[in-house]
C-alpha cells in the first residue's frame, strides 16, 4: 500500500471527509480515507492500521463525533508517536477543552465556514495543484411555483444524499428517475429544491406539487416551458424525452392518481430527469428510493442555529443548539417549529417543551410530520394492525432484524404490516434490519404489553450467541440489550435483571466493557438482597466473581480476593444440600482466581491451590458428559502447570501442561468454540515457547509461532480485540527469541494499537518500551 495522506475521521462526519477526500485528490494528493479505499471482504481493522503505517502525512477532520471516538483519537496519537505531520481541520464547534493538547499546540483551520477556500489553501500547503472551479453551465428557467423559501438556510449534512441523488440523475443508464421518501419534516422538498436551485440542465427544470395538480397540468406545464407548439398529452410526454430537463413532482404522498403519473414515467427513457418526494413509496413507480433520516448531531446543530437567527435573530441560543437539536430528534421541521417558539419562551422553556411535546403547538408539529402518516396507514385495508405492530415493535432500540419483529410483534399479517408500515416510512429497512424513527417512537407510543417478549428475545438471543462465542455479531443488538436491563431495574424485576446481567457477562468482557459490566451488577445487588431465592443469587454470584476476576482496573489482587470470596459464599449457601454440578462450577472458576491470584502473590501456594481445584472439578467434569467444561477444566490445569514449571521440574510440568492442553484441544473445536479454541491454542503456543528456553530450542519455537499463527485465525481484531491484542504480544515474543526483530515489533505494535483503543493504557505504555527496547518505531 503505497499513498501519500490519511484523513482520520468519524463515521459520523462521512459526508464533509467525502468533500475534503475528492478535493485533494482532484488536486493530484494521493489520499486514502476507509469508506473509499477499503474494498469489499477486506478485514477493515487490517486495512486501517496498514494505511496507518503507510501514511507520510495526515488530516484529522475535528468534531465532537471524532473527539468522542476512541478509535479516532488512537489514530491521532499513532500520528504523534510515528511523528508525522498532521493538519487538523475543525468542521464543528467543539469546545477548546476537549481538544487534547497535542493538536492544540499546531495551526487548527476553522472549517466551519469558507470551506473551499480555505481547501485551496491547504492544497497550496500540501503542494498539489490548486483546480479552478469552472464556470457554471448554462442554467435552464426554473418553472413557476418552486418554493424558494426552501432555500433560505444551507442545506446541512446532506451532502451524500445529494451525490446518491445525482448519480442516479445524471448516471448512463435510463430512466433517470429517484424517489426521495421518508417522514415528514426531514428534509426531502429541502433537498430536492437544492438539487433544482444548482442543476444546469439545459432546458430547466419544473416544481410540480401533486396536491393541487394533476397530470394534464403537468403537461401543459411542460409544453409552456418548452414553448411547444399544441399538442395532446401523450405527444408532449415523447417530446420530453429529446429535452434536458428536471421535473421534481413533490408531496407524491397525496396525490391523487400515482398509478397514472407511474405509467407515464415508466416509459420515459430520453433525457428528462425526474426527482419524486413523498413520505409515501409509490409502489408502480421502477425507480430507486433515497430515504432520508435526520441529520447527524453536528448538522442538526447547525440547523438549528440558522432556524433561530432566522425566526428569532433577537435570542441568544447561549450555546445550547446542540441540546435543543437533541431534544427536536435532530428533525429540520421540528426544530424550525422550535425556533418560532423562542418568540415567546426562554431557550429553557423551549427545550422543556420539546423534551415533554405535550403543548398543542407541539401536538400539532406531531401530526403533521407523523400523525398524519399514521392515520392514512390505519385507514388502509389491515391499517389498525400495522399500526398495532407499529407499537409493539417501538419497544425495540438500535434497530431489529424479522426474526426478532416477528417474536416481539406475533400477529397473523405480521408480513403484510411490514410492508405498510414500510411504504410509509414509519419503518426503515437497511439491509437486514429494520430501524424507527426515534421520534416515531415517540409519537405513537409503545406496546408495554410486550416487554416481556422483547426481554425474552434479547436474552435468548445473548445465549445463542455466547454458546457460539459469537460476540462480535451481538454488538448490533447491545442497545436492546442495555434497555432491556434497564427496564428490568427500573422494574426492580429482579428475576429478568440477573438473567440478562448473567447472559451479558461474556460479552461485556469481550467487547471490553468491564465499566458497564461493574454497573449492572451493582445495580442487581440491591433487587437480589431483597429476595431468598438461592438460584437468583447463585448465577448473580457467579457472575459478580467472573467480573472481579476479569476486572483490569483498581486494585487485581483485591478484585480477585473479593472473586474467591464469592465463590467460597456459594459453597456456604450448599453446604447443607449439596449439588455436584455447583461444586463442580465452583471449583473451575476457583481455579481460575488462584492462577490470576499467584501472578501476584504466594505464588506457589496459589498455584497448587489452582491445580488442586482443577481436579477438584475434574472429579464430576469428564469427556463423555460435560465434554466442554472439561476441556475449560483442562485448559485451566494446563496454565497451572505452566507456570508452576518457572519455579520447579521445568520439564516435566511444562510437558504435564501440553498434554492438558492437548486434552482440552480434543473438545474445543473451531467451529464449536472458536475463541476458547483459540485461547488454548494461545496458552500451548507460550508452552512451547518456555519450553524452547530448555530444550529443542529451534524445533519448540518453531511450534509456538505456528499455533499462535493458528489462534490469530480465530482471535480477530473485530472477534476479541483484547485476545487478538495479547496473541500478537506473545507471538512479538516468540519472533524476538527466534532474532526475528522486524517481525517482533510488527506484533507488537499491533497488540499496542488494541491495548490503547480498550484503555488499557499501562499495557499499552509497556509495549511502547518493548518496541523501543527492540529498536523499533510503530511505523
Amino acid at each position: 500500500m503505497s499513498f501519500d495522506l490519511f484523513i482520520s475521521h468519524s463515521s459520523k462526519d462521512n459526508e464533509i471527509t467525502r468533500k475534503i477526500h475528492d478535493r485533494l485528490t482532484a488536486a493530484g494528493i494521493d489520499t486514502w480515507v476507509d469508506f473509499i479505499d477499503i474494498r469489499a471482504g477486506d478485514e477493515w481493522d487490517a486495512k486501517i492500521q496498514e494505511a496507518l503505517h503507510s501514511a507520510k502525512r495526515a488530516v484529522i477532520v475535528l468534531s465532537q463525533a471524532s473527539l468522542d471516538s476512541t478509535h479516532c483519537k488512537g489514530e491521532w496519537q499513532t500520528f504523534v508517536d510515528r511523528k508525522l505531520t498532521f493538519y487538523t481541520l475543525k468542521v464543528e464547534a467543539v469546545k477548546d477543552d476537549e481538544i487534547p493538547y497535542y493538536l492544540k499546540t499546531r495551526q487548527i483551520t476553522d472549517l466551519t465556514s469558507d470551506v473551499d477556500n480555505k481547501l485551496t489553501t491547504l492544497i497550496a500547503v500540501l503542494g498539489g495543484t490548486a483546480i479552478s472551479t469552472p464556470p457554471p453551465a448554462p442554467k435552464g428557467k426554473i418553472s413557476s411555483g418552486f418554493p424558494r423559501w426552501h432555500l433560505d438556510i444551507p442545506i446541512y449534512g446532506r451532502e451524500d444524499d445529494l451525490q446518491k441523488v445525482r448519480t442516479v440523475l445524471d448516471g448512463d443508464k435510463a430512466p433517470h428517475i429517484v424517489q426521495i421518501t421518508g417522514i415528514g419534516g426531514v428534509g426531502k422538498s429541502r433537498l430536492a429544491a437544492e438539487i433544482v436551485n444548482t442543476a444546469t440542465y439545459a432546458d430547466g427544470a419544473i416544481w410540480h406539487d401533486c396536491r393541487i395538480t394533476s397530470l394534464s397540468t403537468l403537461a401543459a406545464t411542460i409544453r409552456e416551458q418548452l414553448g411547444l407548439p399544441p399538442m395532446t398529452d401523450e405527444q408532449t410526454w415523447d417530446a420530453l424525452d429529446n429535452h434536458a430537463m428536471l421535473i421534481v413532482l413533490d408531496n407524491g404522498e397525496d396525490c391523487p392518481e400515482p398509478a397514472a403519473y407511474s405509467a407515464v414515467m415508466n416509459r420515459w427513457r430520453g433525457q428528462a430527469r425526474i426527482i419524486l418526494t413523498s413520505r409515501m413509496r409509490w409502489l408502480d413507480l421502477r425507480a430507486p428510493e433515497r430515504s432520508l433520516v435526520q441529520p447527524d448531531k453536528g448538522a442538526a446543530t447547525q440547523i438549528m442555529q440558522e432556524f433561530a437567527a432566522q425566526k428569532a435573530p433577537e435570542r441568544d441560543l447561549k450555546g445550547m443548539a446542540d441540546q435543543l437539536a437533541e431534544a427536536a430528534y435532530r428533525h429540520p421541521r421540528l426544530m424550525e417549529h422550535a425556533a418560532s417558539w423562542l418568540n415567546d419562551m426562554t431557550v429553557n422553556d423551549v427545550l422543556a417543551e420539546l423534551q415533554s411535546l405535550k403543548s398543542p403547538d407541539a401536538q400539532e408539529a406531531l401530526h403533521e410530520m407523523i400523525l398524519r402518516s399514521v392515520d392514512r396507514v390505519r385507514s388502509s385495508a389491515n391499517g389498525e394492525t400495522a399500526i398495532m405492530v407499529l407499537r409493539k415493535l417501538a419497544v425495540c432500540r438500535g434497530g431489529f432484524t424479522a426474526e426478532a419483529a416477528k417474536a416481539i410483534a406475533g400477529e397473523e399479517d405480521f408480513g403484510k404490516a411490514l410492508k405498510s408500515l414500510r411504504n410509509w416510512g414509519l419503518l426503515r429497512f437497511e439491509g437486514e434490519r429494520y430501524e424507527i424513527d426515534p421520534l416515531v417512537i415517540e409519537t405513537v407510543g409503545e406496546d408495554v404489553s410486550v416487554l416481556r417478549a422483547h426481554f425474552k428475545y434479547f436474552e435468548a438471543l445473548a445465549r445463542k450467541h455466547d454458546e457460539k462465542q459469537d460476540y462480535a455479531a451481538l454488538e448490533r443488538d447491545s442497545v436492546n440489550l442495555e434497555v432491556a436491563f434497564k427496564r428490568a431495574i427500573d422494574k426492580d424485576d429482579t428475576e429478568y435483571a440477573c438473567w440478562i446481567a448473567n447472559a451479558c457477562s461474556n460479552f461485556q468482557v469481550n467487547r471490553g466493557r468491564f465499566t458497564q459490566f461493574r454497573m449492572w451488577l451493582s445495580q442487581v445487588r440491591p433487587l437480589i438482597l431483597k429476595r431468598n431465592d438461592i438460584g437468583l443469587f447463585t448465577m448473580y454470584a457467579f457472575s459478580l466473581g467472573m467480573m472481579f476476576q476479569c476486572y483490569p482496573f483498581d486494585n487485581k489482587a483485591h478484585n480477585l480476593r473479593n472473586a474467591i470470596n464469592t465463590y467460597e459464599q456459594i459453597f456456604h449457601l450448599y453446604s447443607q444440600k449439596p449439588m455436584p454440578i455447583i461444586y463442580a462450577m465452583v471449583q473451575y472458576h476457583l481455579g481460575l482466581a488462584y492462577y490470576e491470584l499467584s501472578k501476584i502473590e504466594e505464588r506457589v501456594d496459589n498455584l497448587r491451590r489452582a491445580i488442586d481445584a482443577s481436579n477438584q472439578a475434574l472429579h464430576f467434569y469428564n469427556s463423555d458428559s460435560t465434554p466442554v467444561e472439561y476441556a475449560g477444566t483442562q485448559n485451566n490445569l494446563g496454565n497451572a502447570y505452566a507456570d508452576l514449571a518457572e519455579i520447579e521440574n521445568p520439564v516435566s510440568n511444562l510437558q504435564r501442561a501440553i498434554d492438558a492442553y492437548g486434552q482440552a484441544l480434543r473438545y474445543r473445536t473451531p467451529n464449536i468454540m472458536p475463541l476458547s479454541y483459540a485461547m488454548t491454542l494461545n496458552n500451548l503456543g507460550t508452552a512451547y515457547h518456555n519450553l524452547a528456553l530448555i530444550e529443542n530450542r529451534l524445533e519448540n519455537i518453531d511450534h509456538a509461532i505456528t499455533v499462535f499463527k493458528q489462534a490469530l485465525c480465530f482471535r480477530t481484531p473485530s472477534a476479541a480485540p483484547l485476545d487478538y491484542a495479547m496473541t500478537q504480544y506473545n507471538l512479538g515474543i516468540a519472533y524476538k527469541d527466534n532474532n526475528k526483530i522486524e517481525e517482533a515489533i510488527q506484533c507488537w505494535c499491533e497488540a499496542e494499537k488494541y491495548y490503547r483503543l480498550m484503555g488499557l493504557i499501562e499495557e499499552s505504555g509497556e509495549l511502547k518500551k518493548c518496541i523501543t527496547d527492540a529498536g523499533g518505531t510503530c511505523e
